[in-house]
C-alpha cells in the first residue's frame, strides 16, 4: 500500500504531507501534498491503478524535457524516414524553442497553442501544421514505445491553423521558353533538361535527382519509380519529347550521328539515334529515322571504350547527382535570370498533371502516372475535366 507521513523543514515545521509508493513490480516513486486529505485520495488512487494493473509511474515523463524526446527522435526514429535529411533539420530547428526546455509531465496544450501563434508570425499555416505534426509524432513516439506515460498527447488538442489554399501557378505565356534558354546559361549542364522531364511526366523533384538511367526504358518508353514519397514503385510513362530529351543525355545526339556513320547506317528520314546499348554483348540498337524499325549492331572495338563512359551504359544517375537542394537554388537563379517570379519547381508537377488532364486523360490515369495515392489531391483539376467535357459535347 502507498504510505502518507509528515514531511517537515530542519526547524521541525510541517510543510505537507508525502506519499510513498512501495510495491513490489512497481517503480518506486513519491509525491508531497500541501493537505493530508489530497494526500489520501492521491495515495487511494494509486492503490486502486496498482490493484487494476493501470497504473503508469510518471517519473519517466517528470525527468525528460521535449528536447530529450526530440533527440532520441532523430537518433533512432528519423534516419527510417524517407527525407530524413530534411526531417532532422526541422527538428534541430524545433528543439531551440525555448517550449522544448520544459519537462514533458508539465506540458499542456496552452504551451503549443502558444507556440502555434507565434509560429505564425513567421512562417505559413502550411508548415506550422507540419512542425505540429511532427511534436505530435515525437510525443506519441516516446508515450507507446519509451515508457514516458502521459494521460492524453497534448499536440493532439491543438487546434490546427486553416491550412493556405492549394497552389495554382501554371506557365503562362513565354514563361516556358525564357526558362529554358535561362537554363540554358546555367553552369549545370542538366538543369534544362531535368526541367523539360519535370514538366513532361510530373516527376517530383527527388525522384528525378534520384533516377538511375538502368531504370529508364527506352525500348517500352516508360521510367521505373522507385524511392517515391508514399513509398511505392511506379511506371512513368515517357513522352515522345521527354524520351528525345533522355536520348541526348545518354548518347548525345552528334554522337549518334558519327556512330551511324561509322555503322554504315543508311540516312533516312529525321536524324539516327540509339535506343539501347548492351556492351555485354558489343550492340547497339539504333533507330534511322522516324518510320524505321530499331536495328541491333555491332559496336567497332574502338567505339567500345568510348561508350562504356557514357550514362547510356547503364551508369550512374540520369541528372548527375540526388542533390535536391542544388537543384532548387539552380532553379531560383534561372526563373531570376528569367524575370520569372512565383514559380517553384513543384510548381512543374502541377503544370504537368494539368496537361495530362488537358491532353483528355481520366482521373484514374493521371493518378497512376503522377503517383497520387488518393483522388483528393486531383479534384482540383475537375474544372479541366469538366471543360474538356463541354468540348466534347458541342
Amino acid at each position: 500500500m502507498a504510505t502518507i507521513s509528515e514531511r517537515k523543514n530542519r526547524q521541525g515545521q510541517l510543510i505537507g504531507w508525502q506519499v510513498k509508493i512501495r510495491r513490489k513490480g512497481v517503480p518506486q516513486e513519491s509525491k508531497t501534498f500541501d493537505s493530508y486529505e489530497a494526500a489520501k485520495r492521491y495515495a487511494r488512487k494509486i492503490d486502486s491503478a496498482i490493484d487494476e494493473r493501470r497504473h503508469r509511474s510518471p517519473k519517466a515523463a517528470e525527468d525528460r524535457t521535449l528536447r530529450d524526446l526530440i533527440e532520441r527522435y532523430i537518433q533512432e526514429i528519423t534516419p527510417h524516414h524517407k527525407g530524413a535529411v530534411q526531417e532532422k533539420s526541422r527538428l534541430d530547428q524545433l528543439a531551440d524553442h525555448r517550449v522544448t526546455e520544459h519537462s514533458v509531465a508539465l506540458l499542456t496544450s496552452v504551451d503549443f497553442a502558444s507556440w502555434r501563434d507565434e509560429r505564425l508570425k513567421y512562417v505559413s499555416a502550411g508548415t506550422v501544421i507540419r512542425e505540429l505534426n511532427l511534436f505530435h509524432a515525437v510525443i506519441e513516439t516516446a508515450r507507446r514505445e519509451w515508457g514516458v506515460y502521459l494521460h492524453e498527447n497534448p499536440v493532439h488538442l491543438v487546434r490546427r491553423p486553416p491550412a493556405s489554399k492549394a497552389r495554382d501557378r501554371r506557365l503562362v505565356g513565354d514563361e516556358e521558353e525564357r526558362l529554358l534558354a535561362a537554363c540554358d546559361e546555367d553552369p549545370d549542364p542538366f538543369l534544362r533538361s531535368v526541367v523539360e522531364v519535370a514538366i513532361e511526366t510530373g516527376m517530383r523533384q527527388g525522384e528525378l535527382c534520384g533516377l538511375p538511367w538502368n531504370d529508364v526504358r527506352f525500348d517500352l518508353r516508360y521510367a521505373v519509380v522507385r524511392d517515391t514519397k508514399n513509398g511505392d514503385t511506379r511506371g512513368v510513362p515517357l513522352s515522345t519529347k521527354a524520351v528525345a530529351v533522355l536520348e541526348d543525355l545518354a548518347l548525345p545526339s552528334q554522337l549518334a550521328i558519327q556512330l551511324a556513320k561509322v555503322l554504315s547506317i543508311p540516312k533516312e528520314a529525321g536524324s539516327p539515334r540509339w535506343s539501347q546499348i548492351d556492351l555485354g554483348k558489343s550492340t547497339v540498337t539504333m533507330i534511322a529515322g522516324e518510320d524505321e524499325k530499331p536495328k541491333v549492331y555491332i559496336i567497332p572495338q574502338v567505339w567500345k571504350a568510348k561508350l562504356s563512359s557514357l550514362p547510356a551504359a547503364g551508369k550512374g544517375l540520369v541528372f548527375g547527382s540526388d542533390n535536391t537542394n542544388a537543384l532548387k537554388m539552380r532553379f531560383r537563379r534561372a526563373c531570376a535570370r528569367a524575370g520569372i517570379s512565383g514559380l517553384t519547381f513543384h510548381d512543374l508537377r502541377h503544370e504537368a498533371t494539368s496537361r495530362l488532364f488537358e491532353l483528355g486523360l481520366g482521373m484514374m490515369e493521371v493518378a497512376a502516372i503522377v503517383g497520387h495515392r488518393t483522388l483528393q489531391m486531383l479534384k482540383r483539376y475537375t474544372h479541366l475535366q469538366a471543360a474538356d467535357l463541354a468540348k466534347k459535347l458541342g
